[in-house]
């Protein structure tokens, strides 16, 4: 039979298990801070995509190619009308959700209002700029 005397060095196993909770915890809270990292960037990732369309399709009315907008099929046509008229650079709409996007034009040139607007889930929107 094993026996351990006083002189040999060890972890009990209540000191084992409390480390064992200790990370368990920390976990916990890191895990709640990454969920929460995550819907900022979403957030900040539409926001971006917002005021880039809005922006581009701004510039493109003041140019007079007001008619031209209107005239794109789906906004997937109107991101890539907008980049190979320099209006966007390549890559600056993130393409992930860009079905959700849609931009709305009212008028041409100076006076014309130009609206982003995202589509979130069933009820919600959020247009850029922002009423």
């Amino acid at each position: 039979m094993l026996r351990i005397t006083k002189d040999e060095k060890g972890f009990t196993l209540i000191e084992l298990m409390v480390v064992i909770v200790v990370i368990g915890i920390l976990m916990g809270v890191m895990g709640m801070a990454y969920t929460g990292m995550i819907k900022r960037a979403e957030n900040l990732k539409i926001d971006a995509n917002l005021r880039n369309l809005y922006m581009a399709a701004r510039v493109a009315v003041l140019d007079g190619q007001g008619a031209t907008l209107g005239e794109q099929e789906d906004i997937e046509a109107l991101v890539d009308w907008f980049e190979t008229e320099g209006y966007l650079g390549k890559g600056d709409i993130d393409t992930d959700e860009i079905e959700e996007y849609t931009v709305d034009v009212d008028g041409d040139g100076r006076d014309a209002t130009v609206t982003a607007t995202y589509k979130e889930g069933e009820d919600g929107e959020r247009t850029y700029p922002s009423n």
